[in-house]
Parts: structure tokens; sequence; C-alpha cells
């Protein structure tokens, strides 16, 4: 019988004043995905989660953003904001709506605290390159006004590549902020694992063709792909906010229990991307504890409700601009 759970329960309690030192010597830096990946060899899975979660609370970065985050009311404000939310799925978005992944959950959300809020209707299983001029073609269909981009998985590199092709384009200037959601930044090594063999790449092809897609589009989120080798390059006015899930083995939904172990050699990860990989450069971030790729749990409704009023308030106030003017990628 297959295991339920990759762990029983963990004393998160004492695992984090075991892990609270060795964060305190980081002063306020936030470690490249190699120092958890090594932590992890040294000291195990846990301690490495723990403590990615702990650097990036205390990164100097990003510790005021997530105070006033959670600082703000989980409340609804309808009041008009003038400003649209529009959301860029993950993949299988259409064939899986119960999973998330059309970001439904965030466009409730974002509708209820004053926003606009649509959905990109990208391709579900279809290639990045094409999807990244379904966005321009959106985004230009739409009325000019100020945009906040969310993210989600496969979306993240959708935008990191529309950006990139679509760089001095008048229509960006529209884009106040991008909220990425456990971003597929640079493609994903379940891919490489899944065609490290000739034998795993035929049953990966099968797969894929028994799922209605074209395995030359999966091909796009092999991490060596040409998409992934350029330099990130986000307009210097735009926002960036990441939402990093990080779980523990315990904390592990069923379906990803196997992509969560074959990357445990990675270290802290999500169950398709190694955590640390997911935060893009120049931003804030937000680490969301217990909540695996899929993006469920407790607390992500009251982290939506805070975010959207939170970017309420950075389009009135002065005050909180400095998140993007500070940014250098």
């Amino acid at each position: 019988m297959p295991p339920l759970y990759l762990s029983s329960p963990s004393d998160e309690v004492a695992l984090a004043a075991h892990v609270a030192p060795l964060v305190r010597g980081l002063d306020g830096e936030l470690p490249d995905a190699a120092f958890f990946q090594d932590l992890a060899a040294r000291e195990g899975l846990d301690v490495a989660t723990m403590a990615l979660y702990l650097a990036i609370r205390g990164a100097r970065e990003s510790a005021q953003f997530i105070a006033e985050i959670e600082s703000l009311p989980a409340a609804s404000d309808s009041s008009d904001t003038g400003q649209a939310v529009v959301v860029v799925p993950a993949l299988f978005y259409a064939e899986h709506p119960e999973v998330g992944a059309d970001g439904q959950l965030a466009l409730d959300v974002a509708r209820r605290m004053g926003f606009k809020a649509v959905r990109v209707p990208t391709e579900s299983m279809g290639s990045l390159s094409r999807n990244v001029d379904r966005l321009h073609g959106f985004l230009g269909s739409m009325a000019p006004q100020p945009v906040w981009l969310v993210s989600l998985s496969r979306g993240t590199g959708e935008v990191r590549l529309f950006f990139d092709r679509y760089r001095g384009d008048p229509l960006l200037a529209r884009i106040r902020g991008w909220v990425n959601v456990c971003g597929l930044v640079s493609g994903t090594p379940i891919h490489d694992l899944r065609a490290n063999s000739a034998w795993k790449r035929l049953k990966y092809r099968a797969l894929v063709a028994l799922l209605g897609g074209r395995f030359r589009d999966f091909l796009e989120f092999e991490t060596a792909h040409p998409h992934w080798q350029r330099p990130i390059a986000v307009p210097g006015h735009v926002t960036v906010v990441n939402v990093v899930a990080i779980p523990l083995p315990c904390h592990m939904q069923t379906h990803l229990i196997g992509r969560y172990r074959s990357l445990a050699v990675l270290g802290p990860n999500d169950g398709m991307i190694a955590c640390r990989t997911a935060v893009l450069p120049g931003g804030v971030t937000y680490p969301l504890w217990g909540s695996d790729h899929f993006f469920r749990g407790a607390d992500v409704s009251t982290f939506l409700y805070r975010l959207f009023r939170w970017v309420r308030a950075k389009s009135a106030s002065p005050r909180a601009e400095r998140f993007g003017e500070a940014r250098a990628l």
C-alpha cells in the first residue's frame, strides 16, 4: 500500500527554535538555492525547509513587506479601484479547474476588493511561446487602465517571456505590478527527470499524447531550453511580489508526493520546483508556510485579501512605492 503521507506530523515549534540561530546568522541575507540544497544534505530536508521560510521572513528586502501584509485586515472592500487584476493561469487549468490552476480564487477575491479581475484565455496545454502572444493580445484588447498581473506556476514563465519578447512596447507602461505565485521561472526539473533517459522520454511522450497535448510544446519546460538562458528582464517600474509555497514533507498532498520526493535532492521544494528558485530577483517575497505547488491551504484566502488590500493602498501611498523603486535586476 502506498504511503498516505511522506511523513508523520512534525513539531514545527521545536523545529523553528532549532533553526532560528542559523537564520539569525544570515544577517538579513537570503542565500541562493545551493545554500539550502547543501543544508538539506547535511541536516535534513525539514531543517532546510524551515530555514528557507525563516530566512525569507527575515530578509531585509521582504521583512517590512511581510509585516505590512500581516497587519492588514482580511476583509472585503468593493469600492472601485480603477485597476485591473489579470490572472495568467497554470498548466491544465481548463482540464482540472478543481485544482485551482485557473486562479478563480484570486479572481473572486480581487473582485471583492474592488478590482476588475479577468483571466487570460491561454492554451491550457499549449506552447508557452504562443501563450506569450495571447497575453499580449489580451492586454491590448483591454481598456487602458493600470494592471496587476497574477501568474500561477507555468503562467510565470509566460509573463517572464512576455516581458522579454515585448520589451519597449508601450503596452507595458500599464502594468504596475506582477504577483508571481509558485512560478516556473526557469522551466521545471520535473520535466528534466521525466526525459533523462530514452525509456522515460518514451513514457513521457506517450503520457502527453494521452492527455491531448503536443510533446514539442512540453519541451519548453526543460530547464536547459533557450527560453530560460536570457537574463530576466522586468521593466523597472513594475513592482514584483513573489509568493512562495514552502511545505515540509508532512504537508504534501498525496498527488504531489512522488514529485516532492524526486526533487528532495534539490532541497526545499513544493512538488514542482525548488522553492528558492521561484523567487524573482528585485522583488519582495511572501512565504506561505505549509502550502505546496497547488497553492491550497487554510491561509491562502486570508493572504489574498491582505495582498489586494496592500495593492489598493500602494496605488494611493507614496510610502509603498519604494518597493518598486528599489528593484534592481
